[in-house]
């Protein structure tokens, strides 16, 4: 007895696609990217404030105009 083709494709369709999502969810996981992020952080402060330990190079110092 020969069975139509519409009748046994529809199962070799869902096999393949079981086998494929069984494959799929088997995989091991990627693992995280590794991300670094450089932060500088400059800023002006007065010379008189009592943390300042070094003199302000001229260089850094704001031009008022």
């Amino acid at each position: 007895m020969t069975y139509p083709w519409w009748k046994w494709s529809s199962a070799a369709v869902a096999l393949i696609v079981t086998l494929v999502a069984v494959w799929w969810a088997s995989r091991p996981p990627k693992p995280p990217g590794i991300v670094s992020i450089d932060v500088k952080v400059t800023g002006i402060v007065q010379e008189t404030a009592p943390y300042v330990k070094a003199k302000i190079p001229e260089t850094l110092t704001p031009v008022r105009k």
